[in-house]
């Protein structure tokens, strides 16, 4: 399995509420059309800033920098291969950044691989 997420940023202009509504009637659309059948998930989460005990003090946490988290996850390296083909290839890219470029602000947009490591953390008691 091959995961990427997407660090993105709304628009300075835009309040939360409505770079979520822009995001999911029009370029998640997209995004849905896109990776069907190219992708195994495609996730947004919207970061909502939350008082936290180990944030630094006068921070809001991720959300002051990010606004959502993408996801995109693959069954192999070859669909992984494909899809960014895809997503890479001229008249697609062009129609992805259009369709972008009314809600985020992409002098902060960062793409990264993940290399995820989960701990189990189940009680011993309820481990069955």
């Amino acid at each position: 399995m091959i995961k990427t997420i997407t660090f993105l940023k709304r628009r300075a202009d835009m309040t939360r509420e409505e770079f979520v509504a822009a995001y999911e009637s029009g370029h998640a659309k997209l995004g849905e059309q896109t990776l069907t059948g190219n992708a195994t998930r495609y996730v947004r989460r919207y970061l909502i800033p939350i008082d936290h005990p180990l944030n630094e003090e006068g921070k809001d946490g991720p959300a002051a920098i990010f606004d959502a988290v993408m996801e995109m996850w693959f069954k192999d390296r070859e669909q992984f291969n494909t899809t960014m083909d895809l997503i890479g290839s001229p008249e697609l890219a062009k129609e992805i950044i259009a369709s972008g470029h009314d809600i985020f602000d992409r002098s902060v947009h960062y793409v990264y691989e993940i290399d995820e490591r989960e701990s189990d953390i189940t009680p011993a008691s309820e481990a069955a």
